[in-house]
């Protein structure tokens, strides 16, 4: 079954966008990311089993193309946290503080387990699918 691309991003962009967010990726780096998602996923389009929503499959690819930025970031050929991706609306130093710390926590967090582990707790925890 052939996936309808323009369909799929306008029901899942506005997630997946966050979802890559959540892994500290920001400005190019995140629509790059964007980008691969979706080109991956109609390359591996026959994978896709149309009984299944969705949703978690395009996640589990996102997921993938998070990890690769992380491991490069970490490895030095990839950008920096951007700042503008950690200063919030109302210019608090504080609060951007806070989340260039949480955002840290979570990328070394990540680091430390497994891809499956990742990928479970932020599409659970921090995106809302469902466990099953």
């Amino acid at each position: 079954m052939a996936l309808d691309l323009h369909a799929l991003y306008e029901s899942e962009a506005d997630g997946l966008f966050s979802f890559l967010g959540r892994f500290g990726l920001a400005g190019a780096d995140l629509e790059d990311a964007m980008h691969d998602t979706f080109v991956t996923a109609l390359a591996r389009q026959a994978t896709f089993d149309p009984t299944r929503p969705v949703r978690p499959w395009l996640l589990g690819i996102a997921f993938r193309m998070a990890v690769g930025r992380l491991r490069a970031r970490r490895e030095g050929s990839g950008p920096e946290l951007p700042e503008e991706q950690i200063q919030d609306l109302s210019q608090n130093p504080e609060r951007a503080a806070e989340a260039r710390q949480a955002a840290q926590l979570l990328q070394r967090a990540l680091a430390e387990v497994s891809e499956e582990q990742g990928s479970v707790f932020v599409m659970f925890d921090l995106q809302g699918v469902p466990a099953a």
